[in-house]
Parts: structure tokens; C-alpha cells; sequence
């Protein structure tokens, strides 16, 4: 495995310079009273401040609007006592591909992405040096939508949607209450997201940030999601590579830190360090009390996985790097997974084999986990997740695994939609269990438990190449015990 990558990103500078000018609002007939819809208002001074470059300023007070574009060169500015608000009703929120000139390709070739694109609150797409800043806030308003509450119902917009976008700045402001997708930000490069916070509990399926850009730096940032908290994802053949991702607080009731679920080109040169994982403290809509749903669950809210790296749309993963890594309140802490949906960019394209992931070191994570569906790294026949490497991580476990599970069969499941609790509700392991595997290594994992539990600490099944040193070495089993010169375990 490579010691290292080098991530090569662009820190951008604020988008607006001293000498730009600044187009108030309240100027282009905006009103800030919260019931006066401002959206004709509001874009007119877009418009306006594009042709010079600079910033919409928004001061002291709540200015309700629908759909609104970005333009190159602008900068939204919240003022400290300024809210944005998005309208509750569904018909302030157009196509958004309607915008664009019949000149400018959309270049989204994927339908279900497109389908899940179409509409937005603080839009922008194929446009450069754009950005929303200030102390202000953005309300999207889900409390009070008016249109389709169905998980992926049309209609809902993502509250920031920017596409195919070029130097982006996001930075400082706070964003609550979001209809959809809190931020979602598709095909761009070169993207800087700063000292943020997210408040999406508004409806379910309100994921806090999610990226599908290269060159982005995350940093700083405060993210509370009912669903996932911070999720690359991957909707065509294109690698998403050169991300960053430090010093973050992610609350969530489902997974912490995630990759997919869509991955069909998968992500490269990704960097995690130095986050927060943990539960989020309301879950007003999602409504999930997982102890409820699901056997042996101690918590009633909880994260799903910590850290979800998942490929099952045929793309490939590597050279990956997480350290340093808090996480309490999660069922799992660590999920690896490779799948095979066998999903296209195109319903016309031919179908693609089973990804790849290889190339990831995991280092330096504590953990309090709270289910009996602990960490797995799992591959597909003929298709091994290769060259993980895991070292120093300190997971104190709930425990209460039986014999029945520790020698239970784990169902494939290749096409199931990925998610820790894919293969039952208890793994035959209470540390890690590893199929379909390769160069594996564990250094220093200690596994502590708060409940008597007969399950080895690792269950290895079609495993070559693994070395495991740290306290718990003398307690693992290998599946079918005629298969076992397949395994060359060096165990100090």
C-alpha cells in the first residue's frame, strides 16, 4: 500500500475582492418582512451585480423567496440578523434547467440525478467564482412545505444546489430546516466549504452536506442531519477525487461520514481528519427509534455506521485516508462494503462488474458502539476489498453476541441496497468480521466490551494475507475449516 498521496487543492479567496461593489436588496425592491414573496427582487440584483461583479447584500431581516440563480462573479452576503427564507409552496420552485440557455448542455446524463436536480432553492449551474457568505441564515422552511412529504417526493428542492460550478466559497453561514438535501453540490471544481453549520431536521431524507465535485475542501463545520451527515457520492463514470475533510462536527440518526450509495466512478484521494461523531439530539420527522425497528439496538437514536465506504455501482476506491476520528452513540463504527447493484449512467449502457476498494488506512478512532452489528469489511466473490490498513482504534462495544450467532451463515446479499445492517442484525464476530478480502492489517485494535459475549473478535471467511497484532490476537475463527490453507493469517 502507498504510504501516502499527495492532495493537491486550491484554497480559494473570498470571491468578492474590497473593491467590488455591493447591491442591497432592499435597493432591487425586496421587503424584509417574511411574508412578501422577494424573489423577482432578489434575482434582479443578482442580475444586476453580475454585470460588475461583487455582492448581493442581505441586512436585518427575513426575506421570503423561491427559486433563486447565481451568476458568475456574485457573492450572496448574509448579514449577522438576515434570513433568507425559502417559500413553502412547491410552485416557487421551477425546473431549474429551464434556466439555461438551449445553448449550454446540462451535462447531467445520469436521469435519476437529473430527475433529483430539477429544482432548488439557491441555485447554481455552469457559472464560476460564486459563493454565499456572512453570519446570516438560510430557511428552507420544511416545517411548513406545502408539496409531497414521500422520501424523494418531486418537488422538494435541495436548499443549495450549485452544478457545474468553478471556484465556489461557502462560508460562515448558517443553514436550517432544509425541504430536501440541505447542500448538494454536483460536478464542480474547486470548492471551499468553511466554518458552516446545518440544522437539517426539517422532513426525512435531508442529508446535511453531500459532494460530487473534485478539489473540494470541507472544514470547520457543523453538520445535524436526520439522515446522512456528510456523503460523497458518485452518479457517473468520472472519478470524484482530491477532497479534504477536517476538524467537523457530524450529529446524525443515520450514517456519520459516508461514501455512495451511489459510486459508479467512484472517489480517489480523499482525506478525513480530526471529526466528531455522534447522534443527533431531535429526530422530528424521520421518526426512526432504531431500538424499535431493529433487535438489540440499546439506543432509540442513533448513528447508523460512523464511517459507511461503500462501492457497489462497479467504481473504484483508493488511496483513502481517515485519522483521527471521535465517534459515541453509533450501532456500527466501521462498514466496509463492496457491492454489485449493478446500476449505469444510462439505462442503455452495458452492465459493469463489481467495483473496486483497495488502498485505505483507518487510524487512530475511538469508539462507544450500541448494537450487536459490529465492524465489517466486505467484498464480493472474485472482487476483494484489498490493502486496508487499521491501527491504533479503541472500539468499547455493547457485547451479548451468543454461540448461535458467532456460527451463523452471512447471507451475499450483492444487489441490496448497502447499509451495515445489510447482513442481519448480529455479525459472527463482536470486532470485525472480514469476507472476501485481501492484504488486510490490523495494528493496535483493542475491543472492549461492556456485556459477556461469545463471538470471536474476528471472523474470517475467504481472507488471504492478514496480519493482526494488539490485544485481542488469541480469539479469532476462519470459516470452513477445509478452506483454511487458503488463509496465510500472521497473528503476533
Amino acid at each position: 500500500m502507498k504510504k501516502g498521496f499527495l492532495l493537491t487543492l486550491l484554497v480559494l479567496t473570498s470571491v468578492c475582492y474590497s473593491t467590488a461593489q455591493t447591491y442591497n436588496v432592499l435597493e432591487y425592491g425586496a421587503v424584509a418582512n417574511g411574508k412578501t414573496n422577494c424573489t423577482k427582487a432578489i434575482q434582479k440584483a443578482i442580475d444586476k451585480c453580475a454585470e460588475t461583479g461583487g455582492q448581493v447584500y442581505f441586512p436585518k431581516g427575513t426575506f421570503l423567496s423561491g427559486t433563486i440563480f447565481l451568476r458568475s462573479n456574485v457573492t450572496l452576503h448574509l448579514s449577522p440578523m438576515a434570513v433568507l427564507k425559502g417559500s413553502p409552496s412547491p410552485q416557487d420552485y421551477p425546473n431549474i434547467f429551464d434556466d439555461l440557455p438551449t445553448s449550454a448542455p446540462t451535462k447531467i446524463r445520469n436521469p435519476d440525478t437529473q430527475k433529483r436536480c430539477q429544482v432548488g432553492f439557491v441555485v447554481a449551474q455552469n457559472v464560476h467564482h460564486v459563493g454565499i457568505e456572512g453570519t446570516g441564515t438560510i430557511d428552507g422552511s420544511g416545517t411548513e412545505w406545502t408539496g409531497s412529504r414521500v422520501n424523494d417526493g418531486p418537488g422538494r428542492p435541495n436548499s443549495i444546489l450549485f452544478i457545474y460550478c468553478e471556484d465556489v466559497l461557502i462560508k460562515d453561514f448558517t443553514l436550517k430546516n432544509s425541504v430536501n438535501w440541505a447542500h448538494y453540490y454536483l460536478k464542480c471544481n474547486r470548492v471551499n466549504i468553511n466554518r458552516i453549520k446545518i440544522n437539517s431536521l426539517g422532513l426525512i431524507n435531508n442529508d446535511g452536506l453531500d459532494i460530487e465535485s473534485s478539489n473540494v475542501s470541507v472544514s470547520d463545520c457543523i453538520i445535524e442531519s436526520d439522515d446522512d451527515g456528510i456523503c460523497l457520492k458518485n452518479s457517473d463514470y468520472e472519478p470524484i477525487e482530491n477532497i479534504s475533510i477536517t476538524n467537523c462536527v457530524v450529529k446524525t440518526n443515520c450514517n456519520g461520514i459516508k461514501f455512495g450509495t451511489s459510486s459508479l466512478g467512484g472517489f480517489k484521494n480523499v482525506s478525513i481528519a480530526n471529526c466528531v461523531i455522534s447522534k443527533v439530539t431531535a429526530t422530528n420527522h424521520w421518526n426512526w427509534d432504531w431500538h424499535k425497528q431493529m433487535p438489540d439496538i440499546e439506543l432509540p437514536v442513533s448513528v447508523l455506521a460512523g464511517l459507511a465506504l461503500e462501492v457497489v455501482d462497479g467504481g473504484v476506491m483508493e488511496n483513502i485516508t481517515i485519522n483521527n476520528i471521535s465517534m459515541r452513540d453509533v450501532q456500527t463504527a466501521i462498514f466496509i462494503h463492496v457491492g454489485n447493484r449493478a446500476r449505469r449512467e444510462k439505462p442503455t449502457d452495458p452492465v459493469r462488474p463489481p467495483g473496486q476498494l483497495r488502498q485505505v488506512a483507518i487510524s487512530n478512532v475511538t469508539a462507544i458502539s450500541h448494537s450487536k452489528i459490529t465492524n465489517s469489511i466486505s467484498g464480493q466473490p472474485g472482487y476483494p476489498v484489498e490493502n486496508i490498513q487499521l491501527s491504533n482504534i479503541q472500539i468499547n462495544g455493547m457485547g451479548k453476541g451468543t454461540a448461535e450467532e458467532a456460527n451463523r451463515d452471512v447471507p451475499e446479499k450483492p444487489t441490496s441496497y448497502p447499509e451495515q445492517r445489510m447482513f442481519g442484525y448480529s455479525l459472527p464476530a463482536h470486532g470485525f468480521y472480514v469476507r472476501h478480502a485481501r492484504n488486510i492489517t490490523f495494528t493496535n485494535v483493542d475491543f472492549q466490551l461492556r456485556n459477556p459475549d461469545k463471538r470471536p473478535a474476528y471472523a474470517l471467511e475467504d481472507v488471504k494475507d492478514i496480519f493482526i497484532n494488539g490485544k485481542n490476537n488469541d480469539y479469532f475463527q476462519v470459516k470452513d475449516e477445509p478452506k483454511k490453507a487458503v488463509y496465510t493469517a500472521e497473528i503476533k
